[in-house]
This record gives structure tokens, sequence and C-alpha cells, in this order.
């Protein structure tokens, strides 16, 4: 062991030597520190693999599966991933069982942190959060208790009240909602948003145009079957999830109801639709990159012995051809 270390130092010196920079600043490149420059770590990567360095990992991190709620876009997880075995750490996957003891499953499998993409509220699993040992980052999930936790998340209320603001403005007054599953946060919090937009617009809330679903196509063709079935009256419907959005509209279709001259459609997601039954999606899009590497930018510092910090990233409406300002009789 003492001779491998010692081959690890001799190769990251002759690093250092070859470029004419110090074996620190070699090191800091491996981590992912950001004061050493992208084109700096370029030339050590690119330095280390001529010579056949690799680095000994910093740890090994987990992607946790619960398997107990909607998963979020995999695009985020992938960035996660990457910036993680960027800072040279190791990645493993893991999908838990149910009753899990999770301080004894991280110690089992050697992991000094994680990533848990899916938690729901109540489940076997979040209810283990405030008494987790080791370091955590939640996506779109929540717990204030324990100061290993982070949480990365969309702006999920404002982002879904926001949207209540764009249809109000473009003469909309009927406006429905196609919710996720309220035991989520993301679920919880776009509902939340729906309810603070109508508010603030002075428009009154309607039991029967809400439906709640599970984030999927599938939910979104059961809603249009509800509201066409009981006849529902609405000029538009935000929907939490694209895939709602396009059941939704695959269904409503064939009911006779158009988009968006009947009902305009708002989804939610980063779903990069070409086209749709009837255009462009108009929809609230996540930048699931940043969401990926502010993720491991939160779990990287708890690691070093930083306080869990809760993020809200900002999200954009993407103006498509699914929502028409409803004409004056």
């Amino acid at each position: 062991m003492k001779g491998r270390k010692k081959q690890e130092n001799y190769t990251s010196q002759e690093i250092a030597d070859r470029l004419g920079i110090n074996r620190a600043t070699v090191s800091k490149a491996f981590i992912g520190a950001t004061d050493v420059s992208d084109e700096l770590k370029a030339k050590i990567f690119a330095c280390a693999a001529e010579i056949g360095y690799k680095p000994k990992p910093n740890g090994t991190l987990g992607v946790l599966w619960c398997k107990e709620g909607t998963p979020p876009s995999m695009e985020a997880v992938k960035t996660f991933t990457a910036a993680a075995e960027a800072a040279n750490y190791r990645v493993l996957t893991f999908h838990l069982e149910k009753m899990v003891d999770l301080n004894a499953f991280f110690k089992e499998n050697k992991l000094c942190g994680a990533l848990m993409p899916d938690v729901v509220f109540n489940s076997s699993t979040y209810l283990q959060l405030h008494t987790v040992k080791y370091p955590v980052v939640l996506l779109d999930g929540y717990d204030g208790d324990n100061p290993l936790i982070s949480c990365v998340q969309s702006d999920n209320l404002y982002a879904v009240s926001d949207a209540v603001d764009y249809l109000v403005a473009r003469g909309h007054k009927l406006i429905a909602f196609l919710g996720g599953p309220q035991n989520t946060l993301a679920g919880a919090e776009r509902y939340a948003g729906y309810v603070l937009g109508l508010a603030r617009n002075g428009l009154p809330y309607k039991f029967d145009l809400v439906y709640f679903g599970n984030f999927s196509e599938d939910s979104g063709e059961e809603a249009a079957q509800y509201y066409l079935s009981c006849i529902k009256y609405f000029t538009a419907i935000i929907c939490a999830s694209d895939d709602l959005a396009k059941g939704f509209m695959t269904h409503i279709g064939r009911g006779g109801r158009t988009v968006p001259d009947d009902i305009s459609v708002i989804g939610f997601g980063d779903l990069r639709y070409e086209n749709n039954l009837d255009g462009k999606l108009s929809r609230i899009v996540q930048n699931f990159d940043e969401v990926g590497k502010q993720a491991f930018a939160a779990l990287k510092l708890t690691l070093g012995g930083a306080h869990g910090q809760r993020l809200k990233l900002k999200t954009l409406l993407d103006e498509g051809t699914t929502v028409c300002p409803v004409v004056p009789f």
C-alpha cells in the first residue's frame, strides 16, 4: 500500500512538472475546485491520460432510487453523475427496498453521500431522513430537521402562479388544473401555485375543475375523459407535467374539443416535443442540467462539513402554440 501511494504521488508530481504548475493545483483539478480554470483542468486531464495516471477516488456516492414516487427527469440524475465523476467521485446506482435501514445501507455499501431523486412524503424512506447520518441531497423533496440534507428543486409554486397570471392576461377566467400526486413536493407545490394564482387574480376556486393524477400521459387521458363526461366548461388548463398535457390533448381531441381554439393548454417540464397534435406545447420549462449540477454542488458542500441548504431554481414560460387569447363575445 505504501508503494502504491508513493507511485500515485510521483505521477501527480510528474503532471505538475510537465505543465510547470504545483502538485496542489493538480489535486484541486481532480476534485473539481472552482479556482482552477477549465482550460488548465483540460490540460491536466489530458496529461494524466497520456501518462496513465488515475487518481484515487475521493469517495463513493450513491444514487438511491426508492421506487416510491414518480421519477424526475433522468437528465438531472445524469448531470449530477457527470459532475460527481468529474470531481473524482465514484457513483453507484441502487434501488432500495421499502423497509431498508438507511444508515446501515450507507455503512454497508461504504457510501459517503447520496442523491435521492424520488422520495415521497410519509414513505418509510422519508420517515428515516431526520436520523440519517450521511450527507444526502433530494430532488423536489424536503426535510428541514436534518442539517445533512439538502434539497434542489425548481420553483414550483411561483412557476404555476405566474402561469395563471399569463392566462388571465390573455382573458382566461375559467382555468382548470391537472395536478400530480400530493404526496410529492412537486405535486403539492404546483397545486398550491394554482390556488395562489387564482387568489391573487380574484378568481374563485372551483373544485370540480381540479383533477389529480400521477404525472403520466395515461393520467392526462383519464382527466380529459373526466372533464368530457362531466361536461365541465373552462377555457384553459395548467398541467403539472408535460406528459399530463400530452395525454390530455390526445383524448380531449377525440371528444371534439380543439387546442387552443376551445381549450388553451400549459404543461410543466422539459420534454422537447417538436410537434404535438395541435402544435408546440406551451410549457413551464425547468433547467434539469442546472438542477443536476446544483445537486452535486450542494452535496459537495455538506460532504465538506457545511449545513444542508434548500435551493429553488427559476423556471421559464416557453410560449408555444397551445395558448390563445379568449375572444370576447
